[in-house]
């Protein structure tokens, strides 16, 4: 909805660093190849870590959902102020990042880092914030293994 609209210029640019394009298309979830399904929300399950913003899951052999909690997504744009335009854009990147991947990891630096510092949200605010090299291995290799699924 309206709150992750600022948010997909910003995670098709992230992509577009790395090669990867995003199209982005609303309503119901389509399936093919690489596709990946976001919905929204109200609050986060009880089975959620406490600083998750957003989930992704597998469903079916070759779909992926990304779930954002509203709740928390609100609370985190509340206490981060200067991220409006760009915290959302990278919550997608990020979640985006792990259902490309097809893998649960996180990285010790950068987007698909677990828990974000403050030096991150600086470099989030320039655009600097960006995956490591390894992620970007992965991200490819996972979108080649989804597209030669049937």
């Amino acid at each position: 909805g309206r709150l992750l609209g600022p948010g997909r210029p910003i995670a098709s640019d992230i992509f577009k660093k790395i090669g990867v394009r995003l199209n982005w298309h609303s309503g119901a979830a389509r399936s093919g190849q690489n596709t990946f399904a976001i919905r929204m929300v109200d609050s986060a399950p009880e089975s959620a870590t406490s600083e998750a913003l957003a989930s992704s899951r597998l469903v079916g052999p070759s779909g992926v959902e990304i779930t954002v909690y509203k709740d928390r997504l609100r609370h985190f744009l509340e206490g981060h102020r200067s991220l409006a335009g760009v915290a959302v854009g990278y919550v997608l990147a990020h979640e985006l990042a792990h259902a490309m991947q097809g893998v649960a990891r996180h990285s010790e630096s950068g987007i698909l880092r677990a828990h974000w510092s403050d030096q991150d949200f600086k470099d989030m605010v320039f655009h600097r914030l960006a995956f490591t090299l390894s992620d970007v291995e992965l991200i490819h290799r996972g979108l080649v293994v989804q597209a030669s699924r049937p």
